[in-house]
């Protein structure tokens, strides 16, 4: 696990994901991309050889802030 974010992710869901018996009811894949003071997250197809595009929305102003501080935070 990546240090420092253990706080993030208990050892409990770290066991689930890793056991051979269980699976993810979804898997997703997602990008931020932000200019000229907006942000959209798009999702894409995951796992696959040709990227596709899934959807592509504009965030709101306060889940946009979210994700800049979260990009500013060491």
């Amino acid at each position: 696990m990546l240090d420092g974010y253990e706080e993030n992710f208990s050892e409990e869901d770290f066991n689930y994901i890793n056991d051979l018996e269980t699976s993810a009811e979804t898997v997703s894949q997602f990008t931020l991309l932000q200019y000229n003071d907006r942000s959209f997250v798009i999702m894409t197809s995951p796992g696959t050889e040709k990227l596709h595009v899934l959807k592509v929305k504009e965030l709101p102003e306060e889940i946009r802030d979210y994700f800049l501080e979260l990009h500013d935070s060491p």
